[in-house]
């Protein structure tokens, strides 16, 4: 069963070499890169570029904040670039809603994996992660779930994956990671908007706005922690 649980994750390895690989080709396939006469160009040229690449292709922005984070992939960038949808839909809302969409996709199938068929293998994926330093709350129920999704630094497939294995019943899953994840997407919106845009005062809103829900995360995570220090030491 071991020798199983290691050919899976070197299976996962191979599929994300080959999505790497592929996603190489497609991209030098399909995208022409910008042109420019001097180096100072180039700051603007490339951002202009990555507007219309995520304006062009956000279909398959979405798509991949849908299946790649489940793979271990960093879902930040992904999320940034869903500020050019803004412009694409015409609406910040609409961006936001179809962010939200996607991450909740994303939330669903990993959970569903992590508690289903694939729960050996999720396990061995968090056991690979926990080896670099993340800290596991110790907690149940909605407060698990809560401290997982207000932990800074937490990789988002580790929440859902542990979340899952830990056996959070999906009520309790669903009714925290709907809104903690729709105000992430709504900061990563705005502030990609404002990036790509080149909006100053948007990029310092959006930005603020992520750093709020980082500290307002930090504060919940510790008052979490020292209440459960406090029941731990009358016990």
């Amino acid at each position: 069963m071991e020798n199983r649980d290691n050919q899976a994750m070197r299976g996962l390895a191979y599929l994300k070499s080959l999505i790497i690989l592929a996603g190489m080709f497609l991209f030098c396939g399909w995208v022409e890169l910008p042109a420019t006469e001097s180096l100072a160009e180039i700051p603007g040229a490339y951002w202009n570029w990555m507007q219309e690449i995520a304006e062009e292709q956000a279909m398959y922005l979405l798509v991949a904040i849908v299946i790649l984070p489940g793979l271990g992939f960093p879902v930040s960038p992904l999320l940034v670039l869903c500020g050019a949808l803004s412009a694409k839909t015409g609406s910040t809302a609409m961006a936001w809603l179809l962010t939200s969409l996607a991450m909740w996709a994303n939330a669903a199938w990993t959970y569903m994996f992590a508690i289903g068929a694939g729960r050996k293998l999720a396990q061995k994926f968090l056991d690979r992660v926990l080896k670099k330093g993340v800290e596991i709350p110790q907690a149940k129920g909605y407060q698990l779930a809560i401290l997982m999704r207000a932990t800074p630094g937490v990789p988002l497939p580790f929440q859902n994956y542990f979340l899952g294995v830990s056996g959070v019943p999906p009520k309790i899953y669903w009714v925290v990671t709907i809104p903690v994840q729709g105000l992430w997407a709504l900061g990563f919106v705005i502030f990609g908007d404002g990036l790509l845009q080149g909006n100053s005062k948007t990029l310092i809103f959006g930005l603020g706005m992520l750093v709020a829900i980082s500290i307002a995360a930090r504060m919940v995570s510790v008052r979490f922690r020292k209440q459960n220090e406090k029941v731990a030491s009358k016990t």
